[in-house]
C-alpha cells in the first residue's frame, strides 16, 4: 500500500507562536496549511481494495507488529481490512476542518467552491470525465463542519481549555484529537491509534462526562472518523410490530373457539323458544353469533399482542456490535550491510596525572505522580408546593431520560428511586415533604443500583442502569392539588442523601464511587 501522508501536528495545537486572532483569517490559515499537506490515498473505494491486498501480503509475510504472526489467509485478510478502514478514516478526518463560527465557516466553504471550479476546470482538460473530475477534486480538497447542535456546542463551551487555543480561539485540531480520544476508550496495549467510535465507547464517555450520548457521537461525527449507529428504536419498533403482527395472526385462533360456542348457545336458545322446529332461526342466529364471536377474538388477539411488543420493546436496547481491533502489519526485516574490517582497538591510554575517570551512573527516573480527581452527579432542589406529589416533581425537573421524556415503567422506577434516595421504602404509603420543605432530584443512582440486595427487592430500578438523565432545575410544578389523595398522607421524617461521589486516579480504569 502506498503509505498514506501523514500531516505532523494535525492533533497538536498550529497557532502557538501566530497572532492571528480573526477566526476568518484563522481557518484561511489553516486550510492552506492542510491543503499543502493532505493527499488522500484512499478516496475511492479502488484504491482501498488494492490497498487492502497489499496490506495483507504485509500480515502473511511479516506477521504483526508486536511480533505475533498470521496463523491463516482469512485472518491476514481480516486483519488488512481493519487496518485499512482505519486508515481511510484517519485521512478523512486529518482532511476535515471544524467551525464553531458560523462567518469564518461560510468563509471556507466559499473559498472551497472556488478551488473546486479551479481543480474541476484543471482536471477536465487532463481528459477526466465530469464525474471523476469532480470526484477528485473534492477528494484533494479540506472539507469543512460547522458545529450546530445545541448540547454539543454547550459541552464545548464548559470544557473549553479541551477545545480553545491559548489565544482564546477554537482549535479544530484540538477538537478532532478529543474525539481520537474518545474512540480509543477501549483500545488495548498492541492496537494501533484507533479512528472508530463504537456504540460501548459512545456511551462509555457519555456516562463519564455527564453528557448525553448523542453529543459525543455529534463530535465524532464532525471530526469526520467513523461512528456506529444506534438501532435501539429501530429494534423497539421491530418488536412492537411483530407483536401487533403475532396478535392479528392469532385473532381468528381466539375468534374460531369463542365462535363454537357462541353458535351452540344461540342454537340452544332458539330451539328453547320455539319448541325445536325452527332450525333456519337457529342456524341464523348461530351464525351471526360466530361472526362476532370471530372479530372481538381478532381485536382481542391484536390488542393482545401490541401489549406484548411494546412490553418487549422496552426492555430492548441495542448493544452494539464486537468492536474491531485493529493492528499495523509487521515491518520487513532490515538486511544487515556488510561493513569493511576496523582495525582492533587499541588500549586506552590513561590521562597524564593519573587520575582515573569514573564512569557516570545513570540517574533513577523519579516515580511520575498519580493525580487524583473527585465530582460528584448532577442534582437539583425543589421546594415543595401546594398539591406536589413525587410524579409531578419528577415530571416537572427531570427533562429526559435516555433522551425522552419519563413515563411509564421508566417513571414508576425512577420515583421509587427518588423515595429510596430520601429514605423511603414503603412505596404504598403517600409520603411527602411538607409544603414549603426541600426535597432533592437526582440524576444519578449508581449507589443504590450497586446495592444487590436492594435491587433484589426492587428490580425496576435496573430500567435507570446505564441511563442518561437530564434535569431542569428551572422547571416548576403548578401548584395545584389534584383533589382529596386516595391514600392518606403520611409524615414525612426523613432526609435526603448526598449526590452520588465519584473519583478516579491512574491507578482506577473506571470511576470509583465514594462511599
Amino acid at each position: 500500500m502506498a503509505e498514506v501522508t501523514k500531516v505532523d501536528g494535525i492533533f497538536t495545537q498550529t497557532t502557538k507562536n501566530s497572532t492571528v486572532t480573526n477566526p476568518v483569517d484563522k481557518s484561511k490559515q489553516d486550510k492552506e496549511k492542510l491543503n499543502n499537506e493532505i493527499q488522500r490515498e484512499l478516496a475511492f473505494k479502488s484504491d482501498r481494495k488494492e490497498a487492502q491486498e497489499q496490506v495483507k501480503k504485509e500480515f502473511l509475510n511479516y506477521g504483526y507488529s508486536d511480533g505475533r504472526d498470521t496463523k491463516s489467509e482469512k485472518e491476514a485478510d481480516k486483519a488488512a481490512k481493519n487496518y485499512v478502514k482505519n486508515e481511510y478514516y484517519k485521512e478523512r478526518s486529518q482532511g476535515t476542518t471544524v467551525f464553531m463560527d458560523k462567518e469564518a465557516y461560510r468563509a471556507a466553504e466559499k473559498e472551497r467552491k472556488e478551488q473546486k471550479k479551479q481543480l474541476v476546470e484543471q482536471y477536465r482538460n487532463e481528459g477526466l470525465s465530469r464525474r471523476e473530475a469532480r470526484r477528485k477534486a473534492n477528494a484533494q480538497l479540506v472539507e469543512n463542519e460547522y458545529i450546530k447542535g445545541r448540547k454539543t456546542r454547550t459541552y464545548i463551551e464548559e470544557h473549553r481549555n479541551d477545545f480553545y487555543d491559548e489565544n482564546g480561539n477554537f482549535s479544530s485540531d484540538k477538537f478532532k484529537a478529543k474525539a481520537v480520544q474518545f474512540a480509543n476508550t477501549h483500545t488495548i496495549e498492541g492496537e494501533t491509534e484507533n479512528y472508530y467510535l463504537s456504540l460501548k465507547e459512545r456511551r462509555k464517555v457519555a456516562q463519564d462526562e455527564g453528557v448525553n450520548a448523542n453529543v459525543i457521537k455529534n463530535i465524532a461525527k464532525k471530526s469526520n472518523i467513523g461512528y456506529e449507529r444506534d438501532n435501539t428504536n429501530l429494534y423497539r419498533g421491530l418488536a412492537i410490530g411483530a407483536g401487533v403482527a403475532a396478535g392479528v395472526a392469532a385473532g381468528p385462533l381466539f375468534g374460531s373457539s369463542a365462535a363454537a360456542a357462541a353458535a351452540s348457545a344461540a342454537a340452544a336458545a332458539d330451539s328453547a323458544v320455539a319448541g325445536g322446529s325452527s332450525s333456519s332461526s337457529s342456524s341464523s342466529s348461530a351464525a351471526a353469533a360466530s361472526a362476532a364471536a370471530s372479530t372481538n377474538g381478532s381485536l382481542i388477539g391484536a390488542g393482545v399482542g401490541a401489549a406484548v411488543g411494546i412490553a418487549a420493546a422496552a426492555l430492548i436496547k441495542d448493544k452494539g456490535n464486537k468492536e474491531a481491533r485493529v493492528y499495523e502489519p509487521g515491518a520487513k526485516p532490515v538486511q544487515p550491510t556488510a561493513h569493511e574490517p576496523s582495525e582492533p582497538d587499541k588500549p586506552s591510554v590513561p590521562p597524564a596525572n593519573d587520575t582515573v575517570v569514573k564512569p557516570i551512573q545513570p540517574v533513577e527516573p523519579e516515580p511520575q505522580p498519580c493525580p487524583e480527581e473527585r465530582w460528584q452527579s448532577d442534582f437539583c432542589d425543589h421546594k415543595v408546593r401546594l398539591g406536589d406529589d413525587w410524579t409531578k416533581v419528577t415530571l416537572a425537573k427531570v427533562k429526559s431520560i435516555n433522551g425522552k421524556k419519563p413515563d411509564g415503567k421508566v417513571l414508576r422506577a425512577y420515583v421509587h428511586a427518588e423515595k429510596l434516595k430520601h429514605g423511603i421504602t414503603d412505596f404504598s404509603l403517600n409520603t411527602m415533604p411538607k409544603v414549603g420543605e426541600t426535597m432533592r432530584v437526582y440524576s444519578d443512582f449508581a449507589d443504590l443500583l450497586a446495592d444487590e440486595k436492594l435491587v433484589k427487592k426492587h428490580p425496576e430500578l435496573l430500567l435507570l442502569k446505564d441511563a442518561q438523565i437530564e434535569l431542569n432545575c428551572d422547571g416548576q410544578t403548578d401548584g395545584k392539588s389534584s383533589g382529596t389523595p386516595k391514600v392518606k398522607y403520611t409524615k414525612y421524617t426523613g432526609s435526603p442523601t448526598e449526590a452520588v461521589k465519584y473519583k478516579q486516579d491512574c491507578n482506577d480504569n473506571v470511576p470509583v464511587i465514594v462511599k
